[in-house]
């Protein structure tokens, strides 16, 4: 749904902020969980109004800057987020549960 909403936006995205394009285009889940809150909020948008914001990076050069500016501030955060997710992508988890009975 992320990914679809951001269709239009994500062409400008590559341009201005390919670290956070990847994530939307790429990781729409971490993008919509973690990522286009703190978007939001940085654009002085309500964060539920994520339409908003796709206008916005499509329409308005500020927020093109504001973008751009986000990943800047934040790009080794970004970057060591995306190669963490990477690595997850790949990895296998296993729990071992043990459930003691009380006396």
């Amino acid at each position: 749904m992320i990914k679809d909403l951001f269709k239009d936006a994500l062409p400008v995205l590559e341009n201005v902020a390919p670290i956070v394009a990847k994530f939307i285009g790429g990781y729409p889940a971490i993008a919509a969980e973690y990522l286009l809150p703190l978007l939001t909020h940085a654009a002085g948008i309500n964060t539920g109004d994520v339409g908003q914001l796709v206008k916005d990076i499509i329409n308005k050069e500020s927020t093109q800057d504001m973008m751009k500016k986000f990943e800047c501030d934040h790009k080794d955060l970004l970057c060591n987020l995306l190669d963490n997710v990477n690595k997850l992508s790949s990895a296998e988890i296993n729990v071992k549960l043990n459930f003691n009975k009380p006396d």
